[in-house]
C-alpha cells in the first residue's frame, strides 16, 4: 500500500496507471477531517441554544466545558459508526476521535468569540479609545 494524498492505494494499480476506487482505503485522517467541521457546527448550535435558553450565569460560564464533553461524545459516536460500517475499522484509533471531538467542541467556542469580538470592534467609533 502506498500513501497517495489522504488515500492508501495498492502499489500494483499505481504501476499500471489505474486506480480502482474499490481498492482505495479511507484513512483515519480523512475521517477526522470530515468530522471536525460537522462537530464544530453542531456544538455552535448547541452552545447558542444553551445560552439563549438559560439566564443562569453558572451554566453560561460552563458552556465551553459542556461543548467539549458534547464534542467528545459526538466523536466517539462517529468512531462507533465507522467501526460498525468500515471493513478496515481495526486501524481506527478511538482516542483520536475522542480528542478531535473535544478540540472541535472547544473550537466552536473560539469561532463564536472571534465573530463576536469582530462584530463588537466594527461597532466602535474610530475616535474612541479602547479600554
Amino acid at each position: 500500500m502506498v500513501r497517495r494524498g489522504i488515500f492508501l492505494v495498492d502499489q500494483k494499480y499505481l504501476l499500471k496507471g489505474e486506480v480502482n476506487m474499490s481498492e482505495i482505503n479511507l484513512n483515519g485522517d480523512l475521517n477526522n477531517v470530515l468530522q471536525m467541521p460537522a462537530i464544530v457546527t453542531i456544538c455552535m448550535i448547541i452552545g447558542q441554544l444553551i445560552k439563549t435558553s438559560t439566564k443562569n450565569p453558572v451554566v453560561i460560564t460552563k458552556i465551553p466545558m459542556i461543548l467539549a464533553l458534547i464534542g467528545g461524545g459526538i466523536g466517539i459516536l462517529y468512531f462507533v459508526f465507522l467501526f460498525l460500517t468500515l471493513d478496515q475499522a481495526e486501524s481506527l484509533n478511538p482516542i483520536s476521535f475522542l480528542l478531535s471531538g473535544i478540540i472541535s467542541g472547544l473550537s466552536s467556542v473560539g469561532v463564536h468569540q472571534t465573530a463576536k469580538q469582530r462584530n463588537e470592534a466594527k461597532s466602535l467609533p474610530y475616535d474612541k479609545e479602547i479600554e
